[in-house]
This record gives C-alpha cells, sequence and structure tokens, in this order.
C-alpha cells in the first residue's frame, strides 16, 4: 500500500545542490536506529546521531488505522515499526505495521489482537526492538515477532482486567529477561513478570498488591525500576527488582507521577501529590532526594539526560537544568511559543527537540523546534498535526519519525522552503 504523500513535499531533500540550472536532490542516509520508547532501557532519550535541523518538512506521510493512543515509532534498518489500533471498529483490532523509512511504503503488518471489547485502549506505547526481535504489549499479553515479515515468534499472556490506566506500558529486555507488568484495575493488586526473550517462558512472577497503577519500566545495570501510581499516598511509589530474579532489591513511598528516567547513579523522579508537583532527581542507591525543582507538568511527560543536562517540559516551557544541582541552564518558550507538558524531549547529537503552539499564529499550530543543547538556540522547525504532540520522536541520523493516532510522518530537512513549503527548484 502507497503512503500518502505530502501536498508540499514531493521529494525529500538533506541538501539541494544547482546544476546547469537543474535541482538534484540528496536524501539523508537514516542510519541508526530508535529501538524503543526512551531509547535506552533508562529511558534517557538520547542517541548521538545527527537528526534533522534547519527547515523540517514531511518527507512523507502515511495512514494509520486512526488508533489510541499514539505510540513511538520503532525504527531499525530503515524501517519504521508502528503499533496501532482499529479505535472506532467492533471488533477492535491491534496491528504493528512495517513501513518503508525512505518512502512511507507498508512493507508488511500483523494483527496481534481482534476481538470485541468496551475498553477505549488495547495496545500500550510498547514496541521494543532488542536483539533482533520486536515485542509489543496489548491487553491480552506480549507478542515476539520477526522484524523482517511480522511472523509471530510466540504469545504469553499478561492480563490487563478493566481500562487499562495509564495508557503507557512498554516491556524492557534487559539482563537476559524481559520483564513487563499488569496494567489498569486489578483486585489482586499489579505485578511484574520475567520472562526468557527467546521463547516466552515464564521465569519469575512478582505480585506487588500494596501498590496501584504501575506506569512504565525503566533499567540500568541488572535492576528494574517500576513506578507505581495511585489516588492514594500509600498506593504510590518505585519499587526496584532484579531483572533476572524478580526479587525485591528495595521500595519507596516516593509520590510518583510519571516514567522515570536513570541516569548513571541518579533516578530521575517526577513528583506529585496535591499542589506539590515536582521534578526531583535522586540518588539511586540511598535514594535520598538531591534536589527538587516545582514544575507544572503532565503525567504522560518524560525526560531527556545529555551531556550531564536534563531537560523536560514544565510550565509552558522546555527547560534545561544541570543534572547535577538542578541550576536552570536555558529555558525555551514564551507567550508565542508555548510548549506542549505532554511533550518527551529528545536529544539527538548536539540538538534537542520539543513540540510547541503557537497561540499567536492564525489557527494556533504547533511546530517541532530543533533546539541547541548548549543553549537552547534554535536550529530549526516545522509544523506539526495537532494530535503528533501526544506521540513521542524518533530520531535517527537526518530523519525523525513521529506518529499519532492517524498517520505516521517523516520529517527532514529541506534547505530552501518558502511559505512553510520545501521548495526543489
Amino acid at each position: 500500500m502507497p503512503s500518502r504523500r505530502s501536498m508540499f513535499a514531493a521529494l525529500g531533500s538533506a541538501g539541494v545542490a544547482a546544476t546547469a540550472g537543474c535541482v538534484t536532490v540528496e536524501r539523508p542516509p537514516r542510519t541508526g536506529s530508535w529501538p524503543r520508547p526512551g531509547y535506552t532501557d533508562g529511558r534517557t532519550n538520547r542517541t548521538d546521531v545527527d537528526g534533522p535541523t534547519g527547515f523540517l518538512y514531511p518527507a512523507w506521510v502515511a495512514d494509520t488505522a486512526g488508533g489510541y493512543p499514539p505510540t513511538t515509532p520503532v525504527v531499525a534498518d530503515d524501517t519504521v515499526f508502528v503499533l496501532q489500533s482499529n479505535y472506532a471498529d467492533d471488533p477492535r483490532r491491534a496491528t504493528v505495521v512495517a513501513y518503508d523509512g525512505a518512502t512511507g511504503d507498508r512493507r508488511w503488518e500483523t494483527t496481534l489482537l481482534r476481538r470485541s471489547t468496551s475498553l477505549l485502549d488495547v495496545h500500550f506505547d510498547s514496541l521494543c526492538l532488542d536483539s533482533g526481535t520486536l515485542y509489543a504489549q496489548t491487553v491480552d499479553g506480549v507478542h515476539a515477532l520477526t522484524p523482517t515479515d511480522g511472523t509471530r515468534l510466540w504469545t504469553v499472556p499478561v492480563p490487563t482486567a478493566a481500562q487499562p490506566w495509564p495508557r503507557a506500558g512498554a516491556p524492557v529486555v534487559h539482563d537476559g529477561t524481559l520483564v513487563a507488568g499488569t496494567y489498569g484495575d486489578r483486585d489482586a493488586g499489579p505485578e511484574l513478570r520475567g520472562f526468557d526473550p527467546a521463547t516466552g517462558e515464564q521465569r519469575w512472577r512478582r505480585r506487588l498488591p500494596s501498590f496501584a497503577d504501575l506506569w512504565t519500566l525503566a533499567a540500568a545495570a541488572g535492576t528494574v525500576y517500576a513506578p507505581f501510581l495511585g489516588d492514594g499516598a500509600s498506593s504510590r511509589g518505585v519499587v526496584a527488582l532484579d531483572a533476572a530474579t524478580g526479587e525485591v532489591a528495595w521500595e519507596s513511598s516516593l509520590p510518583v507521577d510519571g516514567p522515570l528516567t536513570v541516569a548513571d547513579d541518579r533516578l530521575v523522579v517526577p513528583l506529585g501529590g496535591g499542589d506539590r508537583e515536582s521534578v526531583a532527581v535522586v540518588d539511586r542507591v540511598d535514594r535520598t532526594i538531591q534536589w527538587r525543582e516545582p514544575a507544572r507538568r503532565r503525567t504522560d511527560a518524560g525526560f531527556a539526560v545529555a551531556g550531564g543536562r536534563l531537560f523536560y517540559a514544565a510550565d509552558d516551557v522546555l527547560a534545561a537544568r544541570r543534572l547535577d544541582t538542578g541550576e536552570q541552564v536555558w529555558s525555551f518558550g514564551n507567550d508565542r511559543r508555548v510548549v506542549d507538558l505532554s511533550w518527551t524531549p529528545i536529544v539527538a547529537g548536539d540538538v534537542v527537540y520539543a513540540m510547541a503552539a503557537e497561540p499567536t499564529e492564525p489557527g494556533s499550530p504547533s511546530s517541532l523546534f530543533a533546539l541547541g543543547t548548549d543553549d537552547g538556540a534554535i536550529y530549526g522547525s516545522g509544523r506539526v498535526e495537532v494530535g503528533s504532540t501526544r506521540s513521542s520522536l524518533a530520531v535517527v541520523e537526518g530523519a525523525a519519525y513521529i506518529a499519532d493516532g492517524n498517520e505516521v510522518r517523516c520529517y527532514e530537512s529541506c534547505v530552501r522552503s518558502a511559505f512553510d513549503r520545501c521548495v526543489l527548484g
């Protein structure tokens, strides 16, 4: 199935050269990969490749099934993988679709789940790639597929008994074990399970009845960190488990309010509870809070860590702080550019990407901004669809991919533009 090309971009260009009155186009290499939401197991959202800058335009746009929630694209070998569902149809289907990274053409699709249900969500932002295998989690379990053609290798039940909330939950393959959790309201409380990534055989199972809603997992140095949200203080917290055995290393009653990031010997933790929303950096060994700053943010927004700095969206700006002290280095955002509080910043090389609305412009459009990590200087920008602000970005060399409920887009650099359109020739 061919992709639907953007009205204003018939060709992409990383570089444009004029020769004898003609224009030649060189597309970016799109090397590198984006293996999971957060990029690393610790969810640092940082890659060393150089993403697009300058005028950012959609080199291609491909239709999806219109599902919710939006999922982070996974990218490898110039293939873009997206997990989607048919939002309005009955029976509901959850499907993994593979797109050509250069053109957006569909390479294959595999249906993981097909059933009638009253659930709003039937999948999570759960695609991840490890050691040549794709993994995805739906409301009925975890699935393993081959990335070349979508062949299903195995499925194991990890049930969700009621409406999944939160709407995020990527399995993590760490220290030779795939760890996944149960999501949604369950009478028995949440639990984590460890599986053999090659066969799906269960290795361990850990019930955690004193906690409430499990959020997205993070892992580092053989330890999996599981944040739990809830209405009461007693049901919130963080649990650290041994990835190989499931043994609990420690529990903390921190009032967590979103995904964690593991950065060397620190945990970056969003905290909530009443009027005390904040971002805190916690010692990973003794769990003492090293610093804490007030922050009005959204639960699903994550963090990026690079070069000793922490980047996050809060209070309508993108903040850059020193990771060790919390001192603010710079911020991006003002009355003309309001950073989306659901956005998770992505660092590629020396650029950090932010999504911001422009309320003073007609229609209050949203734009993707490429900012310098050192000082927040604008290296490029491009308009995006509003729904894309609920998704997260995946960046490879010269290209950035984003998906929402209706489409997946590939953004590249255009060196010549006019009226927000890429001009060639």
